[in-house]
């Protein structure tokens, strides 16, 4: 939404998706491709993973488009605000929460190369 972009740019203190069901959501689907990473990947230690900022905001938008169909917007109900960047389409309230957030999600830290575990 909108919103979202300028509440963040005047430094509010939350923004408006904070705890909300698009937060939560891009959590669970952050754990999954995290946990698919890893059982594709067995011979490798988390750390070598190249699941940067850029590839996750990716994957999203190809996750929620493939779960559209003509009868059911799937997850377009959830994210629905996207825009295109120079490299594909991302969903903006997103990578605004991801800026907000200083890339910090449960467990996960989203950095422009990787996630990394918080300790």
């Amino acid at each position: 939404m909108k919103g979202v972009q300028f509440e963040y740019n005047c430094g509010a203190a939350v923004l408006k998706y904070k705890n909300s069901k698009k937060e939560q959501t891009f959590i669970y689907f952050l754990n999954k491709i995290v946990d698919s990473w890893i059982q594709i990947n067995p011979d490798k230690i988390f750390e070598e993973n190249d699941l940067g900022k850029l590839k996750i905001l990716l994957l999203l938008f190809f996750t929620v488009a493939s779960s559209v169909k003509i009868e059911d917007e799937g997850l377009l109900s959830v994210f629905d605000n996207f825009i295109a960047v120079p490299h594909g389409h991302i969903e903006g309230d997103i990578h605004d929460l991801i800026g907000y957030r200083k890339g910090r999600f449960g467990k996960w830290l989203i950095t422009d190369k990787r996630i990394e575990i918080i300790k």
